[in-house]
C-alpha cells in the first residue's frame, strides 16, 4: 500500500511543498535488487559465453579430430549460439535471476544446476532423435565449465550483497 502523499501550496510563494510528517515511499530496495537481477543477467551471459567459447576453441582448434567440419564451420559455431541461447532461456525460465531466488542461499545454485541439466538432458534427446552430429567433448567442456563459472559468478554477487548488508544495505525498512 503507497502512503498518500499530500502537497501543500504556500500562499505567498506560489510554491508547493511537501509537509515534513509526509515522507516518500522507499523504493530503493526494488530498485537495488532490479539492478542487481540485471547484473547477474550480464554475468550469466558472459559466463556462458566464455564457456561455450573455451570449450568450443578447445574441442575444435587445440584438440582437434579428424572431420570434415573446420572450427569456423557455420554448423559448429550455430551449435555454439543456439546452446548460449537455451541455456541462458532456460535460466530464466526457471527464474533463476529472481530477487528471492538470489538472496535464498542454496536454493539459487539447485535451480542454476537444474536449468543446466536440462538443457543438456533435451539437448542429448535431441541429438538422438534428429541424429545430430555433435561433439561429445564440446557439450562435456562447455556444461562442466558453464556450470562452475555460474556457481562462481553467483558466490560473488551473493558475497557482495552480504558485504552491503552489513553495511545497512539491501535490507527492507522493516530489518533496519
Amino acid at each position: 500500500m503507497v502512503p498518500e502523499l499530500r502537497l501543500v501550496m504556500d500562499i505567498e510563494s506560489d510554491s508547493f511543498s511537501v509537509p515534513e510528517n509526509v515522507k516518500a515511499p522507499k523504493t530503493s530496495l526494488r530498485r537495488s535488487q532490479h539492478r542487481l537481477s540485471r547484473w547477474v543477467l550480464a554475468t550469466d551471459a558472459a559466463a556462458l559465453a566464455f564457456a561455450i567459447a573455451g570449450a568450443h576453441a578447445l574441442r575444435y582448434v587445440v584438440l582437434p579430430m579428424p572431420s570434415k567440419l573446420g572450427p569456423e564451420h557455420p554448423y559448429l559455431i550455430t551449435v555454439s549460439v543456439m546452446l548460449w541461447i537455451a541455456w541462458m532461456s532456460a535460466l530464466g525460465v526457471l527464474r533463476t535471476r529472481d530477487a528471492k531466488i538470489l538472496d535464498s542461499g542454496a536454493t539459487q545454485y539447485q535451480l542454476v544446476a537444474r536449468a543446466s541439466f536440462l538443457v543438456f538432458g533435451w539437448l542429448g534427446i535431441m541429438t538422438l532423435v534428429l541424429r545430430l552430429a555433435m561433439s561429445r567433448g564440446f557439450l562435456l567442456i562447455a556444461g562442466i565449465s558453464g556450470i562452475l563459472l555460474l556457481f562462481a559468478t553467483r558466490r560473488a554477487w551473493r558475497a557482495w550483497v552480504m558485504l552491503r548488508r552489513s553495511h545497512g544495505g539491501f535490507m527492507s525498512s522493516a530489518l533496519r
